[in-house]
This record gives structure tokens, C-alpha cells and sequence, in this order.
């Protein structure tokens, strides 16, 4: 029987970080995290990118922050369920209708349109804390507002369990308009959600370098992530039910925001397009046939790559 002899490096003993040299992994696998933030903003789809970030920013969801402002306002756990599969519902009508928009107008036209139709219904929480029945009071607050009075609000609401006056669940038509209003908002906000999503989604994966995408959707899961505990942090300092309101505008404002900048990538990337498309009808009105076809081909390349 024959044995088969490998020769092993001379070093492999002595050296007891042979297994983690650039023969097995390479030191620059992974990328640092300055390296990635470089990347991330150097990307030709970053406005698009920290407009969905700045979505993060809010308490208009179906999350316990939402939830527990319905509760304290005589929503009943049915009312709320009712709401939140409803909205769990538009919101996988909204992804469905994702494929289709994308097919037919492409993927800068779908995000707008997603974008669109969100901040029209977001809106309409903003409009909700100025209706009746709104418990909306930030002036009177401030008004007896000491810092003592602050930090032991803040501390009661880090430390102990709320122990609020309990509101007795009301049936539908005895709900004030406001929070109907609200949760409504919310509600019908997650179909424009599920179609800017992962609309921008694919507009990055497609702009962006293979190389670079796994630094690049670190860094951006990062800053989502940042927004989401910013949104934490002033509901901790503004815990106070009458409080929620000004929580509602500024939500309201950084969904704005993200909708601004995506318009602001979605302006640039069509014009861009249109003067790549008048500069090669321009260049193929000089050529004759054979030299036009080649650089049709090579335009078309070109194009994809400046302005994809």
C-alpha cells in the first residue's frame, strides 16, 4: 500500500497563526468600519439610501409605542388587532403591487409613487392630534414643566411599570375622532411603506459594486438602526401622554425628509439619463451603420453602468 506524503510549510509550528494567514483568509476580508462609512457615502444611491434610513425615525407604527397611545385613548385589544391586521394586510398588498409597478414604470418611478402615497397617509396622524378628543397639550406641559418634575417623569418611566389611571376599553363608535384618525393613518400608510421599501431596496443593490455591497448594507442597517434608538430616546424624554403629538409631527417630518431626498436622486438619476440619451442620438446621427451599431452596444453599457 502506497502513502500518499504531504509536505507541510516549515513554519506550520511555529508559527500558531498559520491557519489565520492569507493562505486560508485574508486580513482584509472583512472591512473596517471607517472603510465601509467611506464606501456607503461615496455610493451613487446615498440620498436614496438615507431617505429610507430616516423612515426609521418614528413612532407611527405598529409597535407597543403606538399601541399603548391607543390604549390609554379606550382602544380595546379587538379594535387594535383589527387595525394592525388590516394594516398587516395592505402592507403585503403593497409589496405584491411592488412587482407589478416595477415591471411596467421601473424601479425609480415605483419608490417615488410608494413614497408618495406614505407621506400622503402619514399625514393624516398629524392631522389627527389638532382633532377632538386629541390629548395634544405640549404648550401646558412646558408651562409647569420644572427639571425635577422632568427627571423623576424620565426616571418612573426607565425603572418602573406605568401605573397610569387604566382606561376602560370603548366600543368603536364611542372612540374620539383623533385616534381613529391616527390609527387609520397608520394603517393605510403601509401600503405606500411596502412599496418604497423595497423599491429603494433594489435601487441600491443595483448601484452599488458587488464588492462593496456587504460593507455598504452594514453601514446602512447601522444608521437605520441609529434613527430607530434617536426615536427611542425622545420617547423617554417625552413621556408624558400630552407629549405624543409633538412625537407625532416630528415622525411626520423625518418621513418628509426621506421623501425629499429620495425626489432629490430620483431629479438627478432622470436627468442624467435624458443627457446620456441626447449625447449618443447626438454621436449616432454622425455614424454610418457598422460604426453606429458598435456604439449603440457600447452606449448601452455605459449607460447602465453611470446611471443604473
Amino acid at each position: 500500500m502506497s502513502v500518499i506524503s504531504v509536505k507541510v510549510p516549515s513554519n506550520f509550528h511555529k508559527n500558531s497563526n498559520f491557519l489565520g494567514s492569507d493562505l486560508f483568509c485574508s486580513k482584509d476580508a472583512t472591512p473596517s468600519p471607517l472603510s465601509a462609512y467611506t464606501a456607503y457615502f461615496h455610493q451613487s444611491s446615498l440620498r436614496a439610501a438615507v431617505g429610507l434610513a430616516l423612515l426609521y425615525m418614528t413612532v407611527l407604527g405598529f409597535d407597543n409605542l403606538a399601541l399603548s397611545y391607543g390604549a390609554s385613548q379606550g382602544m380595546s385589544a379587538s379594535t387594535l388587532g383589527s387595525f394592525r391586521s388590516l394594516g398587516s394586510l395592505l402592507g403585503l398588498l403593497g409589496a405584491l403591487s411592488y412587482t407589478t409597478l416595477e415591471r411596467n414604470i421601473g424601479l425609480l418611478w415605483t419608490g417615488l409613487i410608494g413614497l408618495t402615497l406614505q407621506n400622503i397617509f402619514i399625514n393624516l396622524c398629524s392631522v389627527s392630534i389638532f382633532l377632538p378628543g386629541s390629548p395634544f397639550n405640549i404648550t401646558g406641559y412646558f408651562e409647569n414643566l420644572t427639571v425635577d418634575k422632568w427627571l423623576s417623569e424620565v426616571k418612573i418611566s426607565v425603572t418602573e411599570v406605568d401605573k397610569g389611571d387604566v382606561v376602560s376599553p370603548l366600543s368603536l363608535n364611542q372612540l374620539s375622532p383623533s385616534i381613529l384618525v391616527f390609527f387609520c393613518g397608520i394603517t393605510l400608510a403601509r401600503y405606500g411603506l411596502w412599496i418604497a421599501d423595497p423599491s429603494i431596496t433594489q435601487i441600491m443593490q443595483e448601484t452599488i459594486p458587488e464588492a462593496e455591497r456587504y460593507s455598504v448594507f452594514g453601514a446602512q442597517t447601522s444608521i437605520c438602526e441609529m434613527f430607530s434608538v434617536i426615536k427611542d430616546l425622545l420617547v423617554i424624554a417625552l413621556p408624558d401622554t400630552a407629549n405624543f403629538g409633538f412625537l407625532v409631527l416630528v415622525s411626520c417630518c423625518f418621513v418628509f425628509a426621506g421623501y425629499v431626498l429620495f425626489f432629490s436622486y430620483f431629479t438627478s438619476t432622470c436627468s442624467c439619463r435624458r443627457r446620456k440619451s441626447k449625447t449618443t442620438g447626438s454621436e449616432m446621427a454622425e455614424l454610418h451603420s457598422p460604426e453606429k451599431k458598435h456604439l449603440i452596444e457600447k452606449k448601452i453599457v455605459e449607460n447602465a453602468l453611470a446611471c443604473a
